[in-house]
């Protein structure tokens, strides 16, 4: 399910953003979902991560492809903010300070298939 259709009320998911900046300021809060246009064979039970704010996008995918279990020769294409495409040299804090929503969290869409064209 969509993180903010789970969360509906953008000041529940604000307090939840700022309850998590509290307890982990050095850290970025990233929602993983699956993007729309898919017909994933992927599934992920925990979609919340909390990555570093110095973490590479390369990290961020290594953790990503760890936690959905994927093998080196399965693909994954991942999307932030629903188009974006970073560079994996990339850190995810200046992802963030471009990218994030306006609830506070980093939204970033997964597909094992190419679905943005």
């Amino acid at each position: 399910m969509e993180f903010k259709k789970e969360i509906p009320d953008f000041k529940e998911r604000r307090n939840e953003f700022e309850r998590i900046l509290n307890n982990h300021p050095n850290k970025i809060p990233i929602i993983l979902e699956p993007a729309k246009k898919t017909k994933n064979a992927i599934t992920i039970k925990q979609n919340k991560f909390l990555v570093p704010k110095l973490f590479t996008f390369h990290e961020f995918l290594f953790q990503v492809r760890k936690r959905v279990g994927l093998s080196s020769g399965e693909s994954l294409y991942v999307a932030v903010a629903g188009f974006y495409f970073p560079s994996l040299d990339r850190t995810m804090m200046s992802i963030y300070d471009e990218f994030k929503d306006s609830d506070g969290f980093l939204y970033v869409n997964f597909s094992s298939e190419a679905v943005w064209g």
